[in-house]
């Protein structure tokens, strides 16, 4: 019983700082894209505004929120170390809530950082569909969605890579 408190004490730590990381992130105010090293450097700036972006409402300190989008979108179109593939289940998934494209490509780019060995672009589109599906459910500002709704119903049921294979193969 003593332990099974202290796991619980520490899951419910590690969520809060997780999230309070996540809403503390502000885009760095000099910084430099010139060489591939540059942008290497800045990985774990990347990784920390997609995490405040996925936890941020849609509606919530827009200005940070452009500041974030656009240094993300800045690192993002200037790095060789990741190349996002938008097909066009993705620009369907976006129709009602736009914010759902950059939604996918920090999903996809957090894969690709955290797994730089892999070559899998079907796990980097399973990375990108997750994160939508997460700030769905999580963000109380977000238009409903039919077709994000059936993602959501597919993740649970263990579906949606099944759903994602044919999409994969019309490119």
């Amino acid at each position: 019983m003593k332990y099974l408190k202290l796991t619980l004490i520490l899951i419910c730590m590690v969520t809060f700082v997780d999230r309070t990381s996540a809403q503390d992130f502000t885009t760095p105010a000099k910084y430099k894209l010139e060489s591939q090293e540059d942008y290497t450097k800045l990985e774990p700036d990347i990784l920390k505004c997609i995490d405040y972006l996925e936890a941020a409402p849609f509606d919530d300190d827009l200005d940070k929120q452009k500041r974030a989008n656009a240094f993300f979108m800045k690192w993002l179109t200037g790095t060789a170390h990741v190349s996002v593939e938008i097909l066009p289940y993705v620009m369907d998934l976006t129709k009602e809530n736009k914010e759902f494209l950059l939604t996918f490509m920090g999903g996809w780019t957090k894969y690709a950082l955290e797994n730089p060995d892999s070559t899998e672009k079907a796990a980097c589109h399973l990375a990108g569909l997750k994160a939508i599906i997460r700030v769905y459910q999580q963000n109380k500002t977000v238009e409903e969605d039919d077709a994000v709704a059936e993602l959501v119903t597919l993740d649970k049921e263990g579906k949606l890579n099944d759903w994602l294979q044919p999409k994969l193969k019309t490119k």
